[in-house]
């Protein structure tokens, strides 16, 4: 492991970022110097933005992978490399907004109404009426519901955050 991805990883460390982070922003660090063969420390605005043309138009990357690839290359050269005027010359992309496709509350019904399981039903009830996450579904305790406040407190979610969503009063 060469020095600079030491300090690339140390400092993505140092700043509690998650280990598949560090993992992806280390990948797309890599496939960038690889791009040209050199160095990042040898690199800069006009290898950045060509690199980045290169992900979008030859390679038809996601934007999720592109996104990826541009906060890796900020951390590493506002961060680490402490180019602190770098931050310009890597284009944040835009968001792609979509409207999300929901279920009609009639769609909904038929779908719970599908499962037999009893303990299955519940859990699709719980996701539908609270809109927790899988994950923090199955994570679920009984101390976490508050029927008094009518409340449930998502321990451990996404990013190791705690919140409070709605408890239903059918639920």
């Amino acid at each position: 492991m060469t020095q600079l991805r030491q300090e690339f990883v140390s400092s993505l460390r140092l700043r509690n970022y998650s280990p598949k982070t560090i993992k992806q922003y280390v990948l797309c660090v890599s496939h960038f110097a690889a791009h040209f063969g050199k160095c990042p420390k040898e690199l800069g605005p006009a290898e950045i933005k060509q690199y980045l043309l290169y992900l979008i138009d030859e390679k038809k990357c996601s934007w999720s992978h592109y996104r990826q690839a541009v906060c890796g290359l900020r951390f590493l050269y506002t961060k680490v490399l402490e180019h602190e005027w770098m931050a310009e010359h890597i284009p944040f992309p835009r968001r792609e907004r979509h409207l999300p496709n929901f279920l009609t509350p009639e769609e909904a019904k038929l779908v719970i109404e599908s499962v037999e399981h009893p303990k299955h039903r519940m859990m699709l009830e719980t996701l539908y009426a609270t809109g927790v996450r899988c994950g923090e579904l199955v994570r679920l305790r009984v101390e976490d519901i508050d029927s008094g406040r009518n409340v449930i407190m998502v321990r451990n979610g996404k990013g190791q955050k705690e919140r409070l969503t709605l408890l239903g009063a059918e639920l």
